[in-house]
């Protein structure tokens, strides 16, 4: 492993706990079950669970905020030279990927639900949105507008 590659890990690691302390120690909104206010869980599908592809796309919208809060961080982390660029490269690269992943769970989302349905909707504009950050991943404005468009997600898909 070159230093460069570790450099990566432990910013990535940094990038990871700090997203985790954000978020008081909890894991993100799209890992767990979602429970309302009495305990019992957010209607879907039978048995209380959201249907499998609904829970697939929260999963890889959850993953793709994970790999967005990380490559802002390192990019907006101080430093510079090579080392850095490497690092911003890798987790673009991450990001990148999560992209791809968004895609196919949209194409997915509309085939079974159709283009006008709301949730499809709502989760092509959170994809949309996941692109735009790759291309403007040192901003605030765009992790904002993401985590916007995975709430109305959120409410779209229930």
């Amino acid at each position: 492993m070159s230093s460069e590659q570790l450099l990566v890990l432990v910013l990535l690691a940094a990038a990871f706990a700090a997203g985790w302390f954000a978020r008081g120690g909890r894991p993100d909104e799209g890992d767990e079950v979602a429970e309302g206010g009495d305990g019992a869980a957010t209607p879907g599908a039978a048995g209380g669970e959201p249907e499998p592809l609904v829970a697939e796309a929260d999963q890889a919208l959850a993953r793709a905020l994970t790999a967005a809060r990380a490559a802002r961080a390192i990019a907006n982390a101080p430093g510079g030279g090579e080392v850095n660029a490497a690092a911003i490269r890798a987790a673009l690269g991450v990001l990148d990927q999560r992209v791809t992943e968004l895609e196919a769970c949209a194409d997915r989302l509309e085939d079974d639900r159709g283009p006008d349905d709301e949730a499809f909707v709502a989760f092509d504009r959170a994809v949309n949105c996941v692109v735009t950050l790759r291309r403007r991943v040192d901003g605030d404005a765009a992790l904002q507008e993401f985590e916007l468009a995975r709430a109305d997600w959120e409410r779209a898909s229930r």
